[in-house]
């Protein structure tokens, strides 16, 4: 058995009949028009007051095939911070998926789900020392970093990682922006970059978030450009940078694939443009993309009243 997970390498379990097993244990081969025919099913099922989730890993397989249609040539890390179910996870690893983690225990469920460390990015800036402990400890050496503070760290705890500069990004529009979190600013890249220098770590490539949803496709196009001359200054500085990391923000809501297929052109004219080297890596953070259309959540109403109250509003909302 191999010594991160539950599951045995070399495995030959197919995806089709992982699930097919999983759903006969569950229900007796129904047949649902939709996913709301087997909420209600469901929902009759249950006492009253009990609220459930609904996973329709339909969904997730579609999504899959439409980031393959789409994007053919960049690697998906699934964030697995969007959702930690382990049968999703489960099912992602037996689709041959990398991952994005944040955190230490987001690394022990993707191994616990049967996930190789080498497919593992450390996706946080600001690491506890006992979590670069124990990705070393597991084999996960690729990870990101923003700050001169956070390269002592690696350098202390585990000198032989594989790192990610983590860029601030440009034109920032987005339900979650990160810019005031995390990333260095571009006129600071010389100056941290030559600090890993100094510290002889081994930097291969630069990352950045354009934020969580994002709703305008041009951040990608002005952050990729910036890259694109940070990749110019690794080379003065005698690095050898062969990956590129679009981070996440791609929309995966219902009714959202115009402003996805939108995002998609921006980034391949971008791509095209800054990064005409073939042997750059290009490789992406997705989460609610993947997962944030396939959950529903069932809830009981367990009451109601009306109220003589006018609804206030702001600025017409």
């Amino acid at each position: 058995m191999d010594q991160h997970n539950g599951y045995e390498n070399g495995e030959t379990d197919h995806t089709k009949n992982f699930f097919s097993s999983l759903i006969s244990k569950n229900r007796s081969g129904e047949i649902y028009k939709s996913t709301f025919d087997y909420i209600s099913k469901v929902a009759k099922e249950l006492r009253e007051s009990q609220s459930f989730y609904t996973f329709d890993f339909a969904d997730v397989l579609w999504k899959v095939q439409r980031w393959k249609e789409k994007f053919p040539h960049i690697r998906p890390f699934y964030a697995v911070k969007t959702n930690s179910d382990p049968v999703l996870l489960r099912l992602l690893v037996l689709l041959e998926f990398s991952f994005d983690c944040a955190t230490e225990g987001e690394i022990r469920y993707v191994l616990n789900a049967g996930g190789d460390p080498k497919n593992i990015i450390f996706a946080h800036v600001i690491k506890p020392p006992g979590a670069l402990q124990y990705a070393s400890s597991v084999g996960v050496d690729f990870m990101t970093f923003d700050s001169k503070e956070e390269l002592l760290k690696i350098h202390k705890y585990y000198p032989e990682a594989r790192l990610l500069l983590r860029l601030t990004p440009e034109d920032v529009k987005c339900s979650f922006d990160l810019s005031d979190k995390f990333g260095c600013d571009a006129e600071d890249a010389m100056d941290v970059l030559s600090f890993a220098k100094d510290l002889s770590l081994n930097v291969i490539g630069i990352s950045f978030h354009v934020g969580g949803l994002c709703k305008n496709p041009n951040s990608y196009a002005a952050t990729i450009k910036t890259c694109g001359n940070i990749f110019q200054l690794g080379k003065k500085l005698g690095f050898d940078f062969k990956i590129l990391d679009i981070g996440g923000g791609f929309t995966g809501c219902k009714g959202s694939d115009a402003l996805f297929d939108e995002i998609v052109q921006v980034i391949k004219s971008a791509l095209k443009e800054n990064f005409t080297e073939p042997d750059i890596e290009i490789i992406a953070e997705p989460g609610t993309f993947f997962a944030g259309s396939a959950v529903s959540l069932t809830t009981a109403i367990c009451g109601k009243k009306k109220r003589n109250v006018q609804c206030k509003t702001v600025n017409g909302n």
